[in-house]
């Protein structure tokens, strides 16, 4: 056998071709080792690229679990990033580095890297390689609900600064006390839909009333003040803070807003003489003297010269030998004032004179405007939860002359670098009392600069406001870019408060100023008691005008719901806008052709998730 072999190996080398197949031969092992390497990179690069993949969905969900906890809790923020990153797998140590980190100037971004440098390899160690090193990093953004009626530090009028552009359309935060009627243009805080005269009970409960389940009860209208980062102080200021009566000399007709029901005082003063003069007593206050025949200006005059007698109103009636002063307090008024007493007199020729009260003064309804301030939280989602600051909560009563009237009163103050973020303020009323108090409410301080304190509504906000005739706007949302491509969507009760038939136009208006012309879709609910179940009512392409003439039946939303919805452009912009105005607020214009007091509840969102990635470039 072996001699065999050794003849075929020399066959082998006798033969012409044995050079040939042995370079296939070298060809095919040497082929054989490059495709073994090559098997053995592709498995190790693909356990690279699955190990990338996972701490970059873990980095992704840290950062969104973190963020929301900014710009008031950035320890807690920071703390639950680790904590998710560990939970999937990455904790600081053994190599892997885990950091979560906010973007200078950013108070509502947080950032997490993940760093790994002992990925272990498989195949590649042949080659000396033993590990691998991966990194990923993620950002993400805390959108704050759709900021709404303000991009200022003010929300509504402010008659102390005249060139505030909300003066114009006469802007005032508003809201019912709880026994008023529905249609009035408040859905919520209202008990009743109808009142029954005297305003002692309701002919139909409102079902939105805020009161009437407990996931409500700690409703009412909600505010954010904002605070950025770095603030050494603030204040929050309330103007015309508690309902007051409507007629008092402290109250120019212009500015009346606010007002309650009830009775003034009503005394009488009356004598037989047929000569002299008399004074009246009040309050510990003697009046000026008053001839026995006096003119019922005369008697006013006089009575009006006591301190707290600011408006009288005097009737004279004569059936001689019987002279009769009807007095009426205007202010003070719908308070039990101080009964009149007859004081000294040279009167003569008769048998008597005496004072009687006619008609005890006093409110139909006691009740109160309640402002409280709460702490920011690292639950952005859920403001009612929020603790309430004991200093930030206060209840103005109804009286007859409040100091709170036409005035800014601060509800409370904040200095020594105060935590920055969301501080939720409720605003709600509370007493069976009929009244429609309309107010303003500011934030001042000191921010950071290049920052800005601000002040707006979240969720809901009601108004009242004066239009005159033509074109007026207000401020409706604050919708930013990261919205692009999502749906619009606003709410709007009670619209079209215009007298006689004038005509009434809403336009929904671009931050560029000019008119949406995107088209929209218009729904309208006709259930008045109860919350709104909405049918379609109209689709408009071209510009979003809705017409709200109450002369015609298919644009009277008397007590009802109306709902816009348009699509915003997968490219909507609002950074490249300049000018005097914000950028990414959309404004409602209303127009009409006649004065109107246009008393109506906003609602405006973009459905979607209110955290986001963002995306920071190579």
């Amino acid at each position: 056998m072996d001699q065999d072999i050794s003849i075929a190996l020399e066959a082998d080398l006798d033969d012409p071709d044995h050079n040939e197949r042995g370079a296939v031969l070298a060809i095919t092992v040497g082929s054989i080792v490059v495709l073994l390497a090559m098997a053995a990179f592709s498995v190790d690069v693909g356990w690279i690229f699955l190990n990338k993949a996972r701490a970059q969905r873990a980095a992704d969900a840290a950062a969104l679990a973190g963020v929301v906890y900014l710009p008031a809790e950035p320890a807690n923020a920071k703390a639950e990033a680790l904590d998710v990153a560990d939970i999937n797998g990455y904790v600081a140590g053994g190599g892997v580095s885990v950091t979560a980190t906010q973007p200078p100037g950013e108070d509502r971004r947080l950032k997490v890297e993940i760093t790994d440098t002992e990925v272990p390899l498989f195949f590649m160690r042949v080659f000396g390689y033993q590990t691998a090193t991966i990194a990923a990093d993620a950002t993400a953004e805390y959108v704050i609900p759709v900021p709404l009626g303000s991009p200022e530090d003010k929300f509504g009028a402010d008659p102390t600064d005249p060139a505030h552009d909300f003066d114009a359309v006469g802007f005032w935060a508003a809201i019912q006390h709880q026994t008023g009627r529905k249609p009035n243009g408040d859905p919520y805080a209202t008990t009743c839909y109808e009142s029954i005269a005297p305003y002692t009970g309701c002919n139909g409960l409102n079902g939105e009333f805020y009161g009437l389940d407990s996931e409500s009860e700690a409703n009412g209208y909600w505010y954010a003040v904002e605070v950025p980062t770095g603030t050494t102080d603030f204040a929050v200021e309330i103007f015309d803070a508690g309902p007051v009566r409507e007629n008092t000399s402290l109250r120019p007709v212009e500015n009346s807003r606010s007002q309650f029901s009830g009775n003034n005082e009503i005394q009488q003063v009356r004598h037989d003489h047929t000569t002299g003069d008399f004074r009246l007593m009040w309050d510990g206050q003697t009046s000026s003297s008053i001839q026995w025949n006096a003119a019922a200006n005369e008697v006013a005059n006089a009575l009006e010269t006591m301190s707290g007698i600011n408006n009288v109103q005097v009737t004279r009636t004569e059936n001689l030998p019987e002279i009769v002063w009807e007095i009426e307090f205007i202010d003070p008024g719908f308070v039990d004032v101080a009964d009149l007493a007859p004081g000294l007199n040279t009167l003569a020729g008769g048998t008597f004179f005496d004072t009687s009260e006619l008609t005890a003064g006093g409110a139909l309804f006691s009740g109160r405007t309640v402002y409280r301030l709460h702490a920011p939280d690292g639950t952005p989602f859920n403001y009612r939860d929020n603790v309430v600051i004991s200093a930030c909560d206060k209840a103005y009563e109804a009286g007859s002359i409040d100091l709170t009237d036409q005035v800014w009163t601060t509800l409370c103050s904040f200095s020594g670098s105060p935590t920055p973020g969301i501080y939720p303020l409720r605003v709600f009323t509370d007493g069976p009392m009929r009244s429609h108090n309309a107010y303003s409410l500011k934030v001042t301080g000191n921010p950071p600069a290049g920052e800005q304190l601000r002040i707006f509504a979240l969720d809901t906000f009601s108004i009242s406001s004066t239009v005159e005739a033509g074109a007026s706007r207000f401020y409706l949302a604050e919708i930013v870019e990261v919205h692009a491509g999502k749906q619009l969507v606003i709410e709007l009760f009670d619209p079209g408060d215009v007298s006689g038939s004038g005509a009434n136009w809403i336009r929904l208006i671009h931050p560029d100023g000019t008119i949406w012309d995107n088209g929209c879709v218009i729904e309208e609910s006709e259930n008045p008691i109860g919350a709104p179940v909405y049918l379609p009512h109209e689709t408009i392409t071209g510009e979003c005008s809705i017409s709200a003439d109450r002369t015609n039946s298919f644009t009277d939303y008397q007590a009802d719901w109306i709902k816009i919805t348009t699509e915003l452009p997968g490219d909507y912009s609002c950074d490249h806008i300049s000018g005097p105005e914000p950028d990414c607020w959309w404004e409602i214009e209303y127009f009409y052709t006649t004065q109107a007091s246009e008393r109506t509840t906003w609602r405006a969102s973009v459905p979607g998730s209110l955290v986001s990635l963002v995306f920071e470039g190579p």
